[in-house]
């Protein structure tokens, strides 16, 4: 048998392109995408909303209501299946087009409390504080988010000062430690203090709560810290205790979009004292003199007239909330309208909030949020012994006098002991005009693997129109022709923060925390009101008709704090807890040679 060297040579050439052949068309395969679908579920069933994600991608999507999910993906890729207070679950992609997942109770998952400068398990903390979640307020319609707290924390009181909708609730969380000064806590949004209390143009008219221009449907969660322990870290304005807000960040994963709705009414709780009616008035004057006063009794019930029985309440909230995996948002509009229990008193806001978190590389990171109100508030005198208050009105108005003529227009005899009230909330303004605006941005940097940089600034701007106008035809003012008075208040606070933040462990058991803080806020408002009397016609209410302008004035307060910040948090095999801190505060509102002080725990 002769051996045939070119036959062999060429019979060897083509079997090593029929195998390369054969493994590029097994690469190809393996490398093209295909559709892999699948149930995630519970121990309780399907699970709507999780996250599925291709690893080291944007690709993703969610699981719809029956716990169904779709997605495009290669052989080889890894898909990673989370949820919140889940294990996180990650699968990798073989031959099969299906893949079912089970996901698991995280056990480890601890709640995170929210105090401001930090944050910490809620294991780990050695000061008094309450959190309430951002479900709870979803769930608790209310105009101010301050009211949101009535009953969820023990030892916190509240009280309303006014009857309109908005207005500022008197919080007083370690009792009343000042008879002159003030006493309401410190409010601090997303880390940052914040103007807070009444920011209405006249203090006897219905007030107006700051917070009443927040939307809690954007509130993520609020901590109320109540101990010395856990409110030296921002000296003495801490002494009151500190409410903490901390506004919804986005999640990675496909755009959510959210709308949500309510629809309530209201009405007084207590009828209050009941008044004779005009028969009982009649039987009374009777016995005192011997005959009836009256032909015929007009029986006129004032209280019902002036209630606003049912008084409707409504919001209307459209949020979208997603992200990838260097980036999340938030973004969302509002709309809430109130009304009173009287009539002619109302409050409606529209609000705008947009977060968003972006990280430009492993080691640094950005956030920004910004959010917008405006409200509008028709209040009414409720803050003094006004004779015009209309929850006053059944008292002082006797029921055998009508409140209107045959004809259906109002009843303004002589022989009333009060302005018609009917009249006069008809007539009269008294209304607050607010526009808010606020951002707060971070920069972190990474410095080293357990060092990290942190720089904060936050604005917050309020621009208020307050309105008061008295009828020139009838009423208090009638006498001068009708007044008016206008104020114009801007208020801008603004804060910077450096910090720097070092954490590292010592074998299993030693964990520990330093943070250092400079902080420095600075506070302006600005004042420019006029009054005048004398107007030809009710329906040109500015200034410039009146008149006789009566006065005009201009002012404006100012001040600043400045202050260094140490905090330091140790724990030792997860069960025992230190907590060390320690401020240097100044404050302009105070003389120089007192101007600075320390506070610690």
């Amino acid at each position: 048998m002769k051996f045939n060297s070119n036959n062999y040579i060429m019979k060897t050439k083509f079997n090593g392109i029929l195998t390369l052949i054969l493994v590029l068309l097994v690469q190809i395969t393996f490398a093209q995408e295909k559709t892999i679908s699948g149930t995630v579920s519970d121990e309780s069933g399907p699970l709507p909303g999780v996250n599925v994600i291709i690893k080291g991608t944007k690709n993703g999507t969610q699981t719809d209501f029956d716990g169904k999910y779709s997605i495009k993906a290669k052989t080889g890729d890894v898909i990673v299946f989370s949820f919140v207070g889940m294990t996180t679950t990650e699968k990798t992609v073989g031959t099969a087009s299906t893949i079912n997942t089970i996901l698991s109770a995280d056990n480890l998952l601890e709640e995170i409390v929210v105090l401001g400068y930090t944050s910490r398990g809620k294991n780990e903390l050695t000061g008094s504080t309450v959190q309430i979640s951002g479900d709870d307020l979803a769930e608790t319609p209310v105009t101010s988010v301050d009211q949101v707290l009535q009953g969820k924390v023990a030892g916190l009181s509240i009280s309303s000062t006014s009857g309109t909708p908005g207005s500022v609730q008197n919080i007083r969380i370690r009792g009343v430690s000042s008879i002159t000064s003030n006493n309401e806590p410190l409010y601090v949004i997303d880390g940052v203090p914040m103007i807070n209390g009444d920011i209405s143009g006249y203090s006897e008219t219905s007030n107006l709560s700051s917070l009443a221009s927040f939307n809690g449907n954007n509130i993520e969660s609020v901590t109320v810290l109540k101990d010395a322990s856990a409110t030296s870290a921002y000296g003495a304005r801490g002494s009151n205790g500190v409410i903490v807000i901390t506004t919804k960040n986005g999640k990675a994963g496909k755009t959510q979009f959210n709308f949500g709705t309510s629809y309530g009414w209201s009405n007084n709780a207590v009828e209050g004292h009941k008044v004779l009616t005009a028969s009982q008035w009649d039987e009374l004057f009777t016995e005192a003199i011997g005959y009836s006063a009256w032909d015929g009794v007009t029986d006129t019930s004032w209280g019902d007239l002036i209630s606003n029985d049912n008084a409707i309440s409504q919001t209307y909230d459209l949020s979208a909330r997603g992200g990838g995996d260097d980036y999340n948002f938030y973004s969302s509009i509002g709309y809430n309208s109130s009304e009173a229990t009287v009539i002619g008193v109302d409050f409606e806001r529209i609000t705008g909030q947009l977060n968003l978190t972006k990280d430009f590389s492993d080691k640094i990171k950005y956030s920004t949020k910004n959010s917008f109100s405006t409200m509008t508030q028709n209040g009414f005198l409720d803050n003094s012994a006004y004779f015009s208050n209309p929850y006053l009105t059944k008292y002082f108005m006797p029921s055998y006098l009508p409140a209107y003529n045959d004809d259906g227009s109002y009843y303004l005899g002589d022989d009333l002991p009060l302005y018609n009230t009917l009249y006069v909330m008809e007539n009269n303004i008294y209304q607050n005009v607010t526009t808010r605006l606020t951002t707060n941005n971070d920069l972190s940097w990474k410095i080293l693997e357990n060092l990290t940089f942190k720089t904060k600034f936050s604005a917050d701007y309020i621009v208020s129109d307050y309105k008061q106008y008295g009828d020139k035809d009838y009423g208090d003012d009638a006498d001068t022709g009708g007044y008016l008075y206008e104020l114009n208040t801007q208020r801008f606070n603004w804060v910077t923060q450096n910090s720097l933040q070092y954490k590292f462990q010592i074998g299993n058991d030693h964990n520990l925390e330093f943070n250092l803080i400079q902080e420095y806020q600075k506070n302006k408002t600005n004042y420019v009101g006029a009054e005048g009397e004398g107007f030809v016609t009710g329906n040109l209410q500015t200034l410039d008709s009146a008149g006789t302008i009566l006065d005009a004035y201009g002012a404006y307060t100012d001040w600043m704090i400045g202050s260094y910040l140490g905090l330091f948090n140790y724990s030792f095999s997860n069960k025992y807890y230190l907590d060390a801190t320690y401020r240097r505060e100044g404050s302009s509102r105070f003389p120089s040679a007192n101007r600075w002080g320390n506070f610690w725990s």
